[in-house]
């Protein structure tokens, strides 16, 4: 994948709406396009993020383990979401596995330049926080989901995101 396709994702994402001049030219410059196929491990479990993904194209599924225990499908990623932007803002390590369930394209950004300009452009940071709002919201909504729904219901809710997901 070329420079310009990873700069033309880059500009096309609404988190970087509001960034401009040599910032935008030098995380673009930075940017860079890869092609995962269906079934691949993007990454594991434990591991240090060296880069933010965006997912451009495709579904990921992140997965968790605790132990020795059965991987647990946790969330699905879908377009254009970064995966697991906590990890990658705070330099710790990943608390999923992160599989691609199509063939994606992610557009990749280097975690320590990343970091550098949202620490100087508050319209960065103000776009992770509502991108990081976002997916925590999502999080509790599965989790009383679990918590308080019946069989039934969870069932059902399930069966609807996953429509939602396939857009019918």
């Amino acid at each position: 994948m070329s420079g310009k396709d990873a700069a033309e994702a880059l500009c096309s994402l609404a988190l970087f709406a509001g960034l401009k001049g040599v910032k935008l030219r030098t995380l673009a410059h930075q940017a860079m396009m890869m092609r995962v196929p269906r079934g691949s491990v993007i990454f594991e479990q434990g591991e240090l993020p060296t880069a933010q993904l965006f997912l451009i194209e495709g579904t990921v599924h992140l997965l968790g383990r605790i132990g020795d225990g059965p991987e647990v499908l946790i969330d699905a990623v879908v377009p254009p979401d970064p995966l697991l932007p906590a990890s990658v803002l705070e330099d710790e390590p990943y608390l999923m596995r992160a599989r691609a369930v199509q063939d994606c394209r992610l557009l990749l950004l280097p975690a320590s330049s990343l970091r550098a300009v949202i620490a100087a452009e508050p319209t960065m940071a103000l776009g992770f926080l509502s991108c990081l709002a976002q997916q925590f919201r999502r999080m509790t909504r599965q989790v009383k989901c679990l918590k308080l729904g019946t069989t039934t219901e969870r069932l059902a809710s399930y069966l609807l995101a996953l429509a939602n997901a396939q857009g019918t």
